[in-house]
């Protein structure tokens, strides 16, 4: 992935770049493996998932202000409604309750 974040943004590429690209990969496969997983903890799946979409609406809006400028319908309405907070708020709350349904490790 970092590979390719390169051949993409060739000399914009930077550390908040790299560092985002590995976030984003461990929170992808955390997704993943939360969804493999989802009969026995399904609002952590669920949770994880919303706060991936939030994620990426950030870096959508991020992406297309700093790195690469992108003008289309779905762009401009990501830009002009800040819909990260439709993913963030229920996904904090799901991920609240799925780590208080599990027990404590002693």
């Amino acid at each position: 992935m970092l590979f390719v974040a390169y051949i993409v943004l060739k000399e914009k590429t930077n550390y908040l770049v790299i560092i985002s690209v590995i976030y984003y990969v461990n929170l992808l496969l955390n997704v993943t493996f939360a969804f493999i997983n989802v009969k026995k903890v399904p609002i952590l799946a669920i949770g994880l998932l919303l706060f991936m979409l939030c994620d990426t609406v950030v870096g959508l809006q991020v992406m297309t202000n700093s790195f690469i400028p992108i003008q289309n319908d779905f762009i401009t309405f990501i830009n002009s409604f800040n819909l990260a907070w439709l993913f963030y708020a229920p996904a904090q709350v799901l991920l609240s309750i799925s780590a208080k349904d599990q027990p404590s490790i002693k």
